[in-house]
């Protein structure tokens, strides 16, 4: 993933978008490989500054499937820092319905 992310930077054009949705993969990895929560915070907050509302929406998303499966549960709390207090609260809603389409499912 790490090469895969280098060699996009290269290639990357000026787009603002491709940028955004890069910052946020490499964030991404961070949550996924680093013990260090401040590198987790900060990958996150770099990668936010960028982002449009469909990126926001889908790297929160992914991070609270982390926290409701219990993965990684240092890094969760360390990147939810990140994001507005706004975009938490809207996205409470979303996990309720998640839990309950999973309880179904099982």
């Amino acid at each position: 993933l790490r090469l895969a992310i280098n060699i996009a930077k290269e290639k990357m054009s000026d787009e603002q978008q491709l940028e955004s949705w890069l910052k946020i993969t490499e964030a991404d990895f961070a949550f996924l490989t680093s013990n260090k929560t401040e590198r987790v915070v900060a990958m996150y907050r770099r990668a936010l500054q960028s982002a449009n509302q469909l990126q926001v929406d889908t790297a929160l998303r992914q991070l609270r499937m982390f926290e409701m499966l219990e993965i990684l549960p240092e890094n969760v709390a360390a990147a939810l820092q990140a994001f507005p207090a706004l975009e938490l609260k809207k996205k409470d809603a979303y996990i309720e319905k998640l839990k309950a389409t999973i309880i179904k499912l099982t």
